[in-house]
C-alpha cells in the first residue's frame, strides 16, 4: 500500500486486511475510514483496558435507540414463528425461503401487527444486510451486529401492521442474509422472527378511515433464487424495471422505497469527484463520483419519487468501537421512504401493464433496491377512471465547486430539486383529486490539509413532501412532512514507526423530522449521535488498540405521547441511560 493512498483514504482509507479482537478479516474500501465532528481527540492510542475487557466478557446485549411501540392495551397478541434459522456460509446462495401460513386462532383483522427480529452470533464476523419479503414484498431490513469471542445478541421490533393484508393469506417467507464462515470468519447468525397480532374491530367510514392497505404489490425480482428479492444495481446506468398491472377498482397509491447501498458506494458521501481523483492519478484506487446520490423511481418514463437517502452507519462502519452496544441511526431497521402517487392512477390503473424503473443517479456498485405498492380497492365500484391532472419534475439543479492543489484542498457540492404532481379518480366515494409537492436541498462540503492526513466533511440534506387529498373540492387530508440529515465527520491520521498508523476519527449526524397530518395531529423526532474514537493501524492491520465514546439524544413528542432518552457508551458498556417518557424534557442539543 503506498503512502499516497494511505493518505488519501482519510475519509477513503483503503486497508485490505483487518485483524479486530484478534482474528483477521478483509475490509472494503471504507470499512476502517474513520471521520468524524466535533471532536475530542485523544493524544495517543490506550489499550482497552482488563476492567473494560471483563465488562463483555459473557454474551452482550447491542440495540438501537428508538420509541417503543405504542401497543393495545386492551387486548392481547396472538404469536406466530416465522422463522428460526441459523444462517451460515450463505453468501452467493439462495435465501432462507419457507412458506407462511395464517393461523385461524390469530383471526383476520388486527389493530397492530408486529414483527420481532432476534439474533444471536459468536465469533468474529463482518456487519450483514439482511432482508424478510413475503411473496416479494420486503417488510424488514436490518444489518447485523458485529459479534465477540463471547457472543452477542439484539432484537428489534418493527410495527408491520400496514402490511397487514399479506398475512390474511398462504405466503412465500424469504430470508434473505448473506454470510461467510471459514477459518477467519467464524461467526453464525442464529435468527428467530415472530408475529404479534393484536385483534381489532373493524373500522369504517370515509376511504382514509382505515390505514391498511386493501393490497400490496412487489416491485422487486420475480424470484429470490440469486440471493434475495431486491434488485442489485451496478453503477449509474444500471436501470431495473418491473411491469404491474394494477386492480382496476384502485382509489388511492402508495409507493414505498426501499434503499441500501453497499460496496465502493457504502460511505458515497465521502467520495472525492472524478477531476479529483484524475488530477491525482488515483484512478482505479478508490471510489469516485462525487458524494450526491438520488434514487429515481419512474412510471412509464415519468419521475413519480426522488429518494435523497439518510446515510445510514452499518455497525462495522467507520470506527467498530462507536457502535457497541449502541447501534447507529437505522442500522437495525433500515428506513423506508413513502410517496403518495394517487395522482397517477388516472394512468396506470387502466387495466393494462405499466413500468415501474429504478435507478440511482452516479451510483457505483452497488445498491439493493425494491419497492412495495399499497393499494386501497373500492369495494363498491369494479372500476375508477380519472385523470394526471398537473406534472412537473425537472432535473435537480446541482452546482459543484473544487478548488484543490496536490491531494489538498476543498470539494463543494450543492444540489436542489423539486417534484409536483396532481389527478383525480372518480370512484363510489366521490371525485377524489390528491396533489403531491416534494422539495430537496443537499450541500456537501469536503476539506483536504497535510496531504490529505487530515480530513473534514459536513453534509446536510433536507427534504420536504406535502399531500393533499380532496372529495369533491374539500380538503378531507393534508399530511406535511419536513425532514433534515446533518452529518459531520472528522479524521486525522499520525503515520508512525515500524509501519504504525494512528487514527484519531469522530462523527456527529442526526435524524430530524417534523410530521403533521390533518386526522392525526403533529409529531417531531430530533435523533442525534456524536462519536469519538480511536484505532491503530499495523502492517495494514486494524488491531484490538482502541477506543471508542458514543453520544446519544433521541427526542419523540406528540400530542400526548412523548418519549426521551439520553445515554452514552464507551466500549462496550453503558455509562448513563436516562429515559422519560413525560412531555417536559430536558434542554439538550439536537
Amino acid at each position: 500500500m503506498t503512502t499516497s493512498t494511505v493518505y488519501l483514504k482519510g475519509f477513503l482509507l483503503f486497508i485490505t486486511t483487518l485483524v479486530f479482537e484478534g482474528s483477521q478479516k478483509s475490509l472494503s474500501h471504507a470499512e476502517t475510514a474513520s471521520v468524524l465532528l466535533r471532536s475530542r481527540l485523544q493524544p495517543a492510542a490506550a489499550e482497552i483496558s482488563p476492567e473494560e475487557i471483563a465488562v463483555h466478557s459473557g454474551r452482550r446485549e447491542y440495540f438501537e435507540v428508538t420509541k417503543p411501540i405504542k401497543l393495545p392495551s386492551h387486548t392481547k397478541p396472538c404469536s406466530s414463528l416465522l422463522l428460526n434459522h441459523s444462517f451460515a456460509n450463505t453468501i452467493n446462495l439462495p435465501p432462507f425461503v419457507t412458506t407462511y401460513t395464517p393461523s385461524k386462532k390469530c383471526g383476520f383483522e388486527w389493530e397492530k401487527v408486529i414483527l420481532t427480529w432476534k439474533a444471536t452470533c459468536k465469533g468474529w464476523q463482518y456487519d450483514r444486510i439482511s432482508a424478510v419479503w413475503l411473496s416479494g414484498v420486503e417488510i424488514f431490513r436490518t444489518c447485523t451486529a458485529e459479534p465477540t469471542a463471547k457472543g452477542v445478541e439484539w432484537k428489534v421490533e418493527k410495527d408491520v401492521t400496514r402490511f397487514a393484508v399479506l398475512f390474511k393469506d398462504m405466503q412465500t417467507l424469504a430470508v434473505s442474509l448473506g454470510n461467510v464462515v471459514d477459518k477467519n470468519y467464524t461467526g453464525i447468525y442464529n435468527v428467530t422472527v415472530t408475529v404479534d397480532f393484536y385483534p381489532q374491530y373493524k373500522q369504517k367510514g370515509d376511504p382514509k378511515a382505515s390505514n391498511h392497505a386493501d393490497a400490496v404489490l412487489p416491485i422487486s425480482l420475480a424470484s429470490p433464487l440469486n440471493g434475495g428479492y431486491w434488485f442489485q444495481l451496478q453503477g449509474e446506468t444500471d436501470v431495473r424495471s418491473v411491469s404491474v398491472t394494477l386492480p382496476a377498482n384502485v382509489y388511492r397509491a402508495t409507493l414505498e422505497i426501499c434503499v441500501s447501498f453497499h460496496g465502493d458506494d457504502e460511505f458515497w458521501y465521502t467520495n472525492p469527484t472524478n477531476d479529483y481523483i484524475e488530477a491525482n492519478n488515483l484512478t482505479d484506487q478508490i471510489p469516485g463520483n462525487g458524494p450526491f446520490r438520488e434514487v429515481v423511481v419512474l412510471i412509464d418514463d415519468l419521475v413519480a419519487a426522488a429518494v435523497w437517502p439518510f446515510p445510514v452507519l452499518y455497525t462495522g462502519g467507520i470506527n467498530p468501537f462507536f457502535w457497541k452496544p449502541v447501534a447507529a441511526i437505522g442500522a437495525f431497521d433500515l428506513p423506508s421512504y413513502d410517496f403518495d402517487i394517487t395522482p397517477f392512477l388516472g394512468v396506470i390503473a387502466d387495466g393494462r401493464a405499466h413500468n415501474i424503473s429504478m435507478r440511482v443517479t452516479d451510483s457505483l456498485k452497488f445498491w439493493l433496491l425494491d419497492a412495495n405498492l399499497h393499494l386501497w380497492l373500492d369495494p363498491n365500484s369494479s372500476k375508477v377512471t380519472g385523470r394526471l391532472l398537473e406534472y412537473n419534475a425537472p432535473d435537480p439543479d446541482t452546482k459543484t465547486v473544487n478548488s484543490y492543489r496536490g491531494l489538498d484542498g476543498k470539494i463543494s457540492i450543492k444540489a436542489s430539486r423539486s417534484i409536483y404532481y396532481s389527478g383525480y379518480v372518480f370512484s363510489s366515494y366521490g371525485n377524489i383529486t390528491t396533489s403531491s409537492l416534494h422539495s430537496y436541498k443537499f450541500q456537501n462540503l469536503q476539506v483536504y490539509s497535510s496531504n490529505a492526513s487530515v480530513s473534514f466533511l459536513e453534509q446536510i440534506t433536507e427534504t420536504k413532501s406535502k399531500a393533499t387529498t380532496k372529495i369533491d373540492s374539500q380538503i378531507i387530508d393534508l399530511e406535511e412532512k419536513e425532514s433534515s440529515y446533518p452529518l459531520s465527520l472528522f479524521y486525522v491520521q499520525d503515520n508512525q514507526p515500524n509501519d504504525t498508523i494512528v487514527a484519531n476519527a469522530s462523527i456527529a449526524h442526526a435524524l430530524n423530522e417534523h410530521v403533521k397530518i390533518s386526522r392525526k395531529g403533529s409529531s417531531s423526532l430530533h435523533n442525534s449521535q456524536a462519536a469519538d474514537g480511536l484505532i491503530v493501524i499495523s502492517n495494514n492491520l486494524v488491531t484490538n488498540i482502541g477506543w471508542g465514546a458514543l453520544r446519544q439524544n433521541y427526542s419523540f413528542q406528540s400530542e400526548g405521547d412523548c418519549y426521551y432518552r439520553s445515554l452514552s457508551a464507551r466500549n462496550y458498556s453503558l455509562l448513563s441511560d436516562i429515559v422519560l417518557t413525560s412531555c417536559t424534557f430536558p434542554d439538550v442539543p439536537n
